[in-house]
């Protein structure tokens, strides 16, 4: 069995893992048997070289295989994610965009933690709008069932990823571990959308898409950096169904929106992030930010065949959010959850 010092040593030399030795090394962290320091120089030793397909495949298979898992009945499922790591301290977007697409029909299996890198992860929202985190795996996938919208928190499915909690935070720069999150949702969605926040990643997340088996993907890349589909310019976006790609640009003119500066996106923090999405989901929110969760949320309701095209899917979007709809499944969520605390 390769040792941690000889894989740490092959990957600082800027050489790529098999996808077998990036799972022994994987089996190594969630086991336990590497330390702290081990992990921390591993996942840095990735970030600096740049994690390869074959990497963040075998990672993710290890990863896969001991998550807690549970049935779902409704099928299919779409997971709205992003990486993290892009430092825009922007809204909750893919969080947002879950619920509007929730009170659109869609069955969302949200797959997500709190903040590592930023300000406020999906948990952190969620709990600032009366969500409980703290219920059993089990209860938080009959969710899905019950109101077509469950939050997965990751810790929760896995718990062997314990070990590497700390290093990361430690380190407080994007690792492995903001890839495979979206990666290892538990429940094994059909349908993803995956925010990226480099471009090179859109092909090589989709290219792991098709290895795990996802059916249908978007994966995006905003210019400005942002793992969402943007608003200031230029966003890259890789679709992908049944392993058949295309790759396509799209800019906000094309849906009747506006470009903004970055700085009309940004939050002071996360109490502010929490205000605003509470004014979101009343419709009283600013324009800009509204535009914001509706594209992505479109790009979803579009792939999952809700929508003709993303245009069609911001109307849609639109009106879902203005009726309540969106607001009503938090609603659901917030007394399923609460009923359903962890003593």
């Amino acid at each position: 069995m390769i040792s941690p010092q000889e894989l740490i040593r092959h990957v600082s030399q800027g050489k790529p893992l098999t996808l077998e030795q990036a799972a022994v090394a994987m089996e190594g962290i969630m086991t336990g048997e590497w330390t702290p320091a081990q992990i921390g120089s591993y996942i840095t030793a990735l970030h600096m070289k740049g994690e390869t397909k074959d990497e963040i495949v075998g990672s993710a298979y290890v990863m896969r295989s001991k998550a807690f898992h549970l049935e779902v009945r409704q099928r299919p499922l779409i997971d709205i994610v992003g990486s993290g790591g892009d430092g825009l301290r922007t809204i909750n977007v893919s969080t947002l965009a879950g619920l509007v697409c929730a009170g659109a029909g869609l069955h969302i299996a949200k797959h997500g933690n709190r903040a590592m890198t930023g300000q406020c992860g999906s948990a952190d929202i969620l709990e600032g709008l009366g969500v409980q985190i703290d219920i059993s795996p089990a209860d938080a996938i009959r969710g899905v069932d019950e109101n077509g919208f469950a939050f997965l928190m990751a810790p929760h499915f896995h718990q062997s990823m314990k070990h590497a909690v700390g290093p990361r935070r430690e380190i407080g720069i994007p690792t492995i571990f903001n890839h495979l999150g979206p990666l290892t949702n538990p429940v094994g969605p059909e349908y993803q959308l995956i925010g990226v926040n480099h471009r090179d990643n859109t092909r090589r997340f989709t290219d792991v898409l098709v290895g795990l088996g996802c059916q249908r993907s978007i994966v995006v890349h905003g210019a400005d950096g942002m793992d969402e589909i943007t608003l200031t310019g230029e966003t890259y976006l890789v679709e992908q169904r049944a392993g058949k790609v295309q790759e396509r640009t799209l800019v906000p003119e094309d849906f009747g929106m506006q470009r903004v500066p970055i700085t009309e996106l940004s939050l002071a923090d996360k109490e502010t992030a929490v205000h605003l999405a509470h004014d979101f989901l009343r419709g009283e929110a600013p324009r800009q930010h509204e535009d914001l969760v509706l594209l992505n949320a479109a790009a979803a309701l579009y792939l999952c065949d809700k929508a003709a095209n993303i245009a069609d899917g911001v109307a849609l979007a639109r009106e879902t959010l203005h009726s309540g709809a969106a607001l009503h499944v938090l609603q659901k969520v917030v007394a399923y959850t609460n009923s359903r605390k962890l003593s």
